[in-house]
Parts: structure tokens; sequence; C-alpha cells
């Protein structure tokens, strides 16, 4: 079967979610972008690419959203990227209202497509594509802590000196300062990362992690695509493949964790219909508090940037 995947924003992230896309042999691919000759430019280069590998996938650019109709998976990736001194949370008043219109089109022209949502804040904007398109929530998806445990999968790695294919690593709550590395469900040779970091090891691991994005930015001016492009087309594999995989994504929970109505990263089954379930693990007291703050967090994310009228129920929780 021939599946077709549309890539709103081509930026670096886009496109590179475009190449992994294509050289995974997974989907044709189109990508839309308010600056139409940008969206051709990029597809025609890697059109180009397709072609010298011999790889018999279509991909074309656009400004059109109509180009994007009967799409099996839809990326979001368009928005203002985060830079230097910026926090995730400062891009939800600029990135909304972007965010707000490729939904509107996207329950327009492809009202069967499943939703992988990377723009940032991304577990705020997971909620905003869930709440303008009417989709169910399976087939709404937040890319974001599934990147921050990757980070944390490369620095253990670093640290206990093996490769990373030996390290297993979760972080849930918020892809954002609120994120929490979850140390005893990690594991190096199956063994929990608990029993065998100190606090303080851990502690700076956390941290390691969560400074991960800004020391790219940092470093090179701007912010993550390569591992976003890789980790995106690893979901849209998940799902066109009916693979079942577990995943950190964020999903907006209804009673898991004890919450409903809010985006949080959890681990999820992905499938062919997006979030198959939502594994519910056993938290600490500790652990449960600091769910709690990243849930806080993300609410206070949503109303800074969100009318009432338009999520009424996240006004009047009080977490």
């Amino acid at each position: 079967m021939r599946y077709r995947v549309a890539v709103v924003g081509a930026g670096r992230v886009g496109t590179e979610v475009a190449k992994h896309v294509l050289l995974s042999r997974l989907a044709d691919v189109v990508l839309i972008d308010i600056d139409g000759n940008r969206a051709r430019g990029e597809a025609l280069d890697l059109a180009h690419m397709v072609s010298m590998l011999g790889i018999d996938l279509d991909v074309v650019g656009s400004s059109d959203y109509r180009d994007m109709s009967g799409s099996d998976i839809v990326v979001i990736s368009a928005g203002i990227a985060r830079s230097a001194g910026m926090t995730r949370e400062q891009l939800i008043s600029a990135n909304a209202g972007t965010v707000y219109t490729i939904s509107e089109k996207i329950a327009e022209y492809c009202p069967k497509a499943i939703v992988i949502v990377v723009t940032n804040p991304v577990d705020a904007l997971t909620f905003v594509t869930w709440k303008v398109t009417g989709f169910k929530r399976n087939r709404v998806i937040g890319f974001g802590s599934m990147l921050d445990s990757a980070r944390m999968k490369y620095i253990v790695a670093k640290k206990l000196g093996v490769p990373p294919s030996r390290v297993d690593a979760l972080v849930m709550g918020e892809h954002g300062e609120a994120m929490m590395c979850m140390f005893r469900y990690s594991t190096v040779d199956g063994k929990p990362l608990s029993e065998i970091l100190s606090d303080e090891e851990m502690k700076r691991i956390e941290e390691e992690v969560r400074r991960s994005g800004s020391e790219i930015i940092r470093l090179r001016g701007h912010s993550s695509n390569h591992a976003p492009g890789a980790g995106i087309a690893q979901l849209i594999k998940a799902i066109l493949s009916d693979e079942k995989k577990i995943y950190p994504v964020s999903v907006v929970l209804d009673g898991e964790y004890g919450y409903r109505g809010i985006p949080l990263s959890v681990p999820a089954v992905i499938g062919r219909n997006g979030v198959e379930k939502i594994i519910e693990l056993e938290l600490t007291l500790e652990e449960k508090e600091r769910l709690r703050q990243a849930a806080k967090k993300i609410i206070e994310t949503l109303r800074c940037a969100l009318p009432r009228e338009l999520c009424a129920e996240i006004y009047e929780l009080n977490i």
C-alpha cells in the first residue's frame, strides 16, 4: 500500500522529517509552507536525492493546503523556532495562532489523518491541535519527550562507557523545564539506572538532558533538527507499519495518571490508530508530585495564549 505524509513547515525540522521519511521508504511526501518557493525548492532537492538513490517515492512542495488532501499522516513543524535565551514556553504566543490555522486546514482537507505535532511548546500545542481539529485524542500525538529520552540515553551511555544500544531511557511529563527523567524505569543491560547511579549523578544527568536543547542553540545558533527528523520518522513508521511500539509522546489524557483533558508526555503504544494504549507506570509520591508540576506548567502555558472560549476547562482546572 502506498502512503502519503504531509509536512507543514519546510524549515530545518520539516525538511529533515521529509528526508527521513523518504530515505526510510515510508511514504510519498508533500511539503507545505507559507513560502511556496521554499517548499518547492526543498522538495525539488529531495526529489533529486531519491532519484539518485533509486527510491520510487514522490515529493512535492506547495503553499496550498489543498495539496495535502488525502494524507495519512500530517506533521506540524511550522512556527517560530526557539532562539538563544528563549524558553519553549515563551513560544506559545507566537506559535499558537499558526498551529490553530494549520489545525483548521487539517480538519478540512485531511479529516482521517493522524497528526504529529512538533512545533514548540509541543505539549501545549498538542492540546490546541486536538481541540481545533476535533479529532479523537489517539489521532493527535506530540513529539517531545521522545527527543528528551534519546538525549538521556546518549548522556547515560557516555557516562557509563557503553553503546547507546545497551541503554533504555524514559523521560516523562513535559518537553521543557518540568521534564522528569525516570531513572527507575530506565536501564542499562536491563538493570535500572536507579540501582547503578548515585542521587547526585542522576541529578546531574537530568540537568544535562534539560539543557541539551539550549546547548545546541548556543553552539550553532539554531535548535535541533537532525534528531527530531529521525524520531518523527520512527513514529511515522510505527503508525504506518502498525508496529505497536512504545514511545514517550504527548497525548491528551482521559483519566490516566489521574488527569483528564490535559496533555502530558507519557509512554504509549503507537500503531495504525496512533496512540493505541497509554502505559500507566506505578509512580512514587515524589514522581506523582513532579508529574503534577509538569501538568501545572502546561496549563499555565496554555492560559498564557489561549482565549477562555477555546479551552474553558483549562481555566477551571486547579492542579
